[in-house]
């Protein structure tokens, strides 16, 4: 299920929330997915711009960040209108 908000987030260009291991450490923060391979994923998070590199298997849980729900037309719609 990680995956498929992982995937979610790099086709979408829309933030999501995930929970993962950092240095052994228990860390939650809202990420932009800018490149998935096998074994790691390239994110930004959301606050303040930075580019980290996250093992997948250290991910331990993800979801909707705050605001979205995942509906993907719905998002395209909103975008549409803002421009």
């Amino acid at each position: 299920m990680v995956e498929r908000f992982l995937e979610y987030s790099l086709a979408n260009h829309r933030k999501i929330k995930v929970f993962f291991l950092d240095a052994g450490q228990l860390r939650a923060c809202n990420i932009l997915v800018t490149k998935i391979n096998s074994s790691e994923i390239v994110c930004a998070t959301a606050g303040r711009k930075t580019v980290m590199v996250i093992p997948v298997g250290d991910i331990l849980s993800a979801s909707y960040s705050r605001g979205d729900n995942g509906d993907t037309l719905c998002n395209s719609l909103k975008e549409s209108n803002d421009e």
